[in-house]
């Protein structure tokens, strides 16, 4: 569901809106951006924060409900080690799994309302100038640092 939940198509639409999603041609210019621009991308965010908090809440209900049912299956199995060992470890994979789950969320929403911050505090223009290049240089990777990656992937097994 966190990938359902990315500000990365909303910034990607908001950039395609103002014609800043690929390189200008040298005889082409910037048409201006307005308010509506600013406009457009907040509803969106907004769409998708109202989407995160659903996710949020089910995440901790579901993080919640496995504690419990551990919990108190553990507690049912305290005298048959074979079953408490199982049981322990399976609660700890399960709620590591929904933690990091839940940290990508928390990441994701986060970004989002930063960027929030600058389309409501700043000029349209400026705004439009710290998403554009957040988005080319934090978002969409080049294939250089993907390359780089995998190389240290490589050296590091």
């Amino acid at each position: 569901m966190v990938g359902v939940i990315s500000g990365r198509s909303d910034i990607e639409a908001y950039l395609t809106q103002i014609g800043q999603n690929s390189p200008l041609d040298l005889d082409e210019s910037r048409r201006e951006i307005t308010d509506e621009d600013s406009k457009f991308l907040l509803q969106r965010f907004d769409k998708t924060q109202r989407l995160a908090d659903v996710a949020l809440i089910a995440a901790i209900a579901t993080l919640l409900i496995i504690f419990f049912i551990f919990t108190a299956l553990i507690f049912i199995y305290r005298n048959n080690l074979a079953y408490f060992s199982t049981l322990t470890g399976g609660d700890l994979l399960s709620m590591l799994t929904i933690v990091s789950w839940l940290r990508r969320l928390w990441l994701e929403k986060t970004t989002i309302e930063t960027l929030r911050v600058f389309l409501v505090k700043m000029k349209p223009e400026d705004a439009a100038q710290i998403i554009t290049t957040f988005y080319f240089n934090a978002m969409k990777q080049s294939p250089n640092i993907q390359k780089a990656g995998r190389k240290v992937k490589q050296a590091l097994s």
